[in-house]
C-alpha cells in the first residue's frame, strides 16, 4: 500500500510532504529498513487522515487531538485495518508495532518542524504512546547464553531441516549473524560478488558506511553448504550484483522472510531471541577479547559511545581482565621474607566495609 504516491492525490500537501520527506532519508543516504519503516508509517497515517480521521491534508492543520484519535485507532482491535481484512490473532496490533508507526510519525513531524515547514509538531516531544500502565510486550534476550547458542544450532543442524534449501540457508544466515556481529539489513545486502573466500572476508554496505566483516572456517562450512548445494544452482541468478540469499523459488530474500524464520526457529527451541539479539551476544563475547575501539570498528559504529550501549561487564569479567593485566601480576615480594597468606588480612574480619582503623 502506497496511498502516499497516488497521482490523483499528488495535490495535497500532506502527501507531498510525506513524498519529500521520503527523498530526504534516501538523499541522507538512510538505510533502506530504516526508510521502509517511515514509508510504510506514514502512508498507514495518511490513509487514516483520509479515510477514519477526516483530518485536513495539510500538516500545519494536523493537531495532538488527531493524533491522539489516531493512536486510539491504533490500538484498538480491529477486523479490517488499513481497508484490508484482518486475519482474527491479527486484529490486536502488538505494542513494538505501535511504538514503530508513532515513530515514524514523530520523526516525520520533528523533521518538518526543522525544516520551518510547520510552526510545531503536533506530538510533543516528550509525549509517550503508552504509560506504565500498559502491559509491556516480551522484550527479546540482548545476550544469549552458551546453552542457548547450543540449542539454536541443535536445531538448524537437524537433518531434517538440512535436507531442504531454507535449511542449509538459515544455518548460514545465523552463523554469519553471530560469528560476524552485522545487522540483518546489512547481511541482506550482500551481494554474490561481495565475497572474499581465500581471507574469509564479506564487503557490506553498513548503516554507517562501506565495511569489511570476518567470518570462522565454521560460518565458511555452512556458506559454502548452502552456496554449493542450492545456490550456485540459480543459474538466472549467477551474476556478481545479484543477492546472495535468496528463496528456493527464485526471489531475494526479504527482512519479512528472515523474521519469519527467526521466529520459527524461536517456537522449535524455546529460545527468544531476534538477529539483533545475535549481534549483542557478539559483542559481549568479543568485548573480553578486544579494545572498545577494535569493536566499534568491527561492529561498524560511528562513534565508541554507541558501542558502550553492547557491552555488559560483569562483575566476574572485570576481575578476569584485571587478573590477566594487573600491574603487579608477576612482581615477587618474596625478598620481603613474608609469609604467604590467602583470603583477607589478618583482623579483617572486625573490620566492616568502608571502615578503617585509623
Amino acid at each position: 500500500m502506497s496511498t502516499t504516491t497516488d497521482n490523483s492525490r499528488s495535490t495535497d500537501l500532506l502527501a507531498r510532504n510525506i513524498r519529500h520527506f521520503i527523498n530526504f532519508c534516501k538523499a541522507e543516504s538512510l538505510s533502506r529498513q530504516s526508510i521502509q519503516i517511515y514509508q510504510v508509517s506514514l502512508d498507514y497515517f495518511y490513509w487514516w487522515c483520509t479515510h477514519l480521521g477526516n483530518v485536513p491534508l495539510d500538516p500545519k492543520e494536523v493537531t495532538f487531538e488527531d493524533i491522539i484519535e489516531y493512536v486510539v485507532y491504533l490500538k484498538t482491535p480491529q477486523e479490517a485495518r488499513w481497508g484490508l481484512k484482518v486475519r482474527r490473532d491479527k486484529q490486536k496490533l502488538s505494542v513494538a508495532s505501535i511504538n514503530t508507526y508513532m515513530r515514524g510519525l514523530k520523526v516525520f513531524f520533528n523533521h518538518l518542524e526543522s525544516k520551518k515547514t510547520i510552526v510545531k509538531s503536533p506530538i510533543p516531544r516528550d509525549y509517550k504512546v503508552f504509560s506504565k500502565k500498559d502491559p509491556l510486550p516480551t522484550k527479546f534476550q540482548k545476550n544469549l547464553a552458551q546453552e542457548q547458542i547450543t540449542k539454536i544450532f541443535t536445531y538448524l543442524t537437524d537433518p531434517e531441516n538440512l535436507s531442504r534449501y531454507t535449511g542449509y540457508r538459515n544455518l548460514a544466515i545465523v552463523s554469519l549473524l553471530l560469528d560476524s556481529g552485522m545487522r540483518k539489513g546489512e547481511l541482506l545486502s550482500i551481494k554474490l560478488g561481495d565475497f572474499d573466500w581465500e581471507n574469509s572476508r564479506v564487503f557490506i554496505n553498513g548503516k554507517s558506511g562501506p565495511r569489511t566483516c570476518f567470518f570462522s572456517p565454521s560460518t565458511e562450512q555452512a556458506l559454502n553448504f548452502y552456496f554449493d548445494d542450492y545456490r550456485s544452482k540459480q543459474r538466472d541468478y549467477m551474476h556478481e550484483t545479484d543477492p546472495f540469499w535468496f528463496t528456493s523459488d527464485d526471489h531475494p530474500l526479504t527482512y519479512e522472510g528472515i523474521t519469519t524464520f527467526l521466529k520459527t526457529v524461536k517456537q522449535k527451541t524455546g529460545v527468544h531471541f531476534s538477529a539483533h539479539s545475535l549481534r549483542h551476544t557478539f559483542a559481549s563475547l568479543m568485548v573480553e577479547k578486544v579494545s572498545i575501539y577494535d569493536l566499534s570498528k568491527l561492529l561498524g559504529h560511528s562513534s565508541v559511545a554507541i558501542t558502550e550501549g553492547y557491552t555488559h561487564n560483569s562483575v566476574e569479567s572485570m576481575q578476569r581482565v584485571f587478573t590477566n593485566n594487573s600491574p603487579l601480576a608477576t612482581y615477587d615480594y618474596g625478598q620481603l621474607k613474608v609469609k604467604t597468606r590467602r583470603g583477607r588480612p589478618k583482623g579483617a574480619k572486625n573490620l566492616k566495609r568502608g571502615e578503617d582503623e585509623g
